[in-house]
């Protein structure tokens, strides 16, 4: 949700504390934690950026009575107003009909419920921001699972891209010390089959201010920190659309990576209380799953050992149970060779113009 604050009607009551619920009609509000700030420091951070170019001010959850544990962070944006948001808008073009036969409305949209409402709201943005969406590689075999899962409310093995101001921005990795975020045309990475685009909003930002916000998560998002299940282009995508402030992508878009990250949890878990065991120590289990994460230290080995067999490759393991995975993880490898052998994606390629 959005809160928006006036300035000038805020001078006498400077200190702000905002707190947030997480609302449910069958179920009791939780609290999520609050947020105590003064608009004068807000506005000191926000102009404190080089040439206040960049948009964004975070701010911690703190913890409440009801919420002693918060996570989380705020979001502060120092918008224009409606005077000022003739600059903004982009030269209009034409709504490509292929893109609007492709796509839906994101998580944060209201009131788009077919695509005559969609169209009016695209139409409408200064600066549209869309999520588009590919079936990794271009093996017609992953996208025919990922039309089965998805249907089923499983997610699929898919790479993610967000489109501002004419060119689509990812995250790919290699083993080069260098950004992994690259950019290309929109619906156009030679390495996936396109599937489809859902628009994610307007995020009422000039071109300086959307570079800034990439120039900022270049250094942050470097090729050799990629992680197929815990840090990848859907990760990439989530954290670029909440910086654009056009809320989250659909979850289903990195629910497979999610259950291959607690799968990968729970066999490195059993790994090492089976090592532990070997070696003569006792196995306390942890009462909560989370403690029990936090606790695992990643094993040197990659072997699971079982009493009918010596050892176990984690992959073969995997085998029985998730195939896809592995088109995707061959998929990875082909960008990371395609990327260190040519100039594609690199940061000095990067441009908004």
């Amino acid at each position: 949700s959005c809160v928006t604050l006036d300035l000038q009607e805020l001078h006498a009551t400077p200190w702000i504390t905002i707190q947030l619920w997480d609302s449910d009609v069958l179920k009791s509000d939780d609290s999520l934690g609050q947020v105590k700030f003064h608009i004068g420091r807000v506005w000191a951070d926000i102009q404190s950026h080089e040439q206040g170019l960049y948009p964004n001010v975070w701010r911690d959850l703190e913890p409440t009575p009801d919420c002693p544990e918060a996570t989380g962070k705020l979001q502060f944006r120092l918008l224009a107003s409606e005077n000022d948001k003739g600059h903004l808008t982009q030269k209009k073009k034409a709504l490509d009909a292929d893109l609007l036969e492709s796509c839906h409305a994101g998580p944060k949209l209201r009131g788009a419920n077919n695509k005559s409402d969609l169209s009016r709201l695209i139409a409408d943005s200064h600066t549209p921001v869309f999520l588009h969406i590919y079936d990794v590689s271009n093996d017609k075999r992953v996208a025919k699972f990922n039309s089965v899962t998805h249907v089923v409310g499983g997610g699929g093995v898919f790479h993610g891209a967000v489109q501002v101001y004419g060119l689509e921005y990812s995250f790919g990795g290699s083993d080069r010390e260098e950004t992994g975020v690259f950019c290309n045309k929109p619906r156009q990475c030679p390495m996936h089959h396109y599937r489809e685009s859902i628009f994610l909003g307007d995020c009422d930002l000039t071109r300086a201010q959307v570079h800034a916000i990439v120039d900022l998560l270049k250094p942050q998002w470097m090729a050799p920190s990629y992680n197929l299940l815990r840090r990848n282009c859907c990760s990439f995508s989530k954290e670029l659309a909440a910086e654009l402030g056009v809320g989250n992508v659909p979850a289903w878009l990195h629910q497979f990576a999610d259950y291959g990250a607690q799968w990968d949890d729970y066999l490195k878990a059993r790994q090492l209380e089976r090592a532990q065991k070997e070696a003569g120590y006792a196995v306390v289990e942890p009462v909560e799953e989370e403690e029990k994460s936090a606790k695992i230290d990643e094993p040197s080995s990659h072997l699971v050992r079982s009493e009918e067999e010596e050892g176990i490759e984690v992959s073969e393991l995997s085998d029985g149970v998730i195939i896809t995975p592995l088109d995707h993880i061959m998929a990875v490898r082909v960008q990371r060779a395609y990327r260190s052998s040519s100039n594609f994606g690199s940061a000095s390629n990067l441009s908004l113009e």
